[in-house]
This record gives C-alpha cells, sequence and structure tokens, in this order.
C-alpha cells in the first residue's frame, strides 16, 4: 500500500467512504425514510397503527393507551369507525383524519383505498 502514489490512496479511501457510507443509508432509505413518526394504540390487548383516513366516527367503546412520536403515553377515549368492526379498526374522538388500524390490516394504503379495504376484512 505503500508503494501506491498518494493521489491512488487518496481516491481508494474515498471510495471506502462512499461504499460505507452507502452501506448505512441504505436501510434507512429502504424502510421509507428515518423521519416518519408513527402513533400507536392499545387497546384491548391489540395494538393498531395511525393511519391516513376521514371516517364516520360512531359510539365510544372505551380507552386506550396512544404512545409514538416523542410524546409520552395518554389515555385516550376510543369511538368505532361506522361499518368496520372495532377488532379491525377504530379512531380516537379526538383525531378527526386519522384512523387507528389493526397492525398488519392493509398495510401501504391510505384514505379512500384504506376504508374500502378494511371494511371487507
Amino acid at each position: 500500500m505503500s508503494r501506491l502514489p498518494r493521489g491512488v490512496r487518496v481516491a481508494l479511501g474515498l471510495t471506502g467512504a462512499v461504499v460505507l457510507l452507502i452501506v448505512l443509508v441504505a436501510p434507512i432509505v429502504l424502510r421509507g425514510g428515518g423521519t416518519a413518526c408513527q402513533r400507536t394504540l392499545l387497546w384491548k390487548g391489540r395494538v393498531f397503527t395511525a393511519r391516513k383516513a376521514t371516517v364516520v366516527q360512531s359510539t365510544a367503546i372505551g380507552t386506550g393507551v396512544v404512545r409514538g412520536c416523542g410524546v409520552q403515553p395518554e389515555n385516550v377515549n376510543i369511538r368505532s369507525v361506522e361499518g368496520i368492526s372495532p377488532a379491525i379498526a377504530v379512531a380516537l374522538s379526538t383525531e378527526s383524519g386519522s384512523v387507528y388500524a389493526a397492525r398488519g390490516r392493509c398495510p401501504r394504503l391510505a384514505d379512500i383505498a384504506l376504508l374500502a379495504c378494511l371494511r371487507r376484512q
């Protein structure tokens, strides 16, 4: 290595640094970014994940615990969603633009497509 000219050693070092950077950043990019934050709800032993959708809230059905996004866990009032079983999705009385879907239900869908999928479950 010491026989290589200084310019070649610098180029090899920079190439190694770029490869290392790619290896460290790739998992974050493939997961959809490192800054995304997702709130979760624990209710009756089930975990629900917040998803973007405007729903018609129905009857108050209990209290759960919401956590995530750097906020302390807090108790929240839970409401059923019109036309969807509470085992599949619920809503919070304090949030109008989201629905909490049971973990693993209708992944990567939002808005109208999400609601249609949840109603078919």
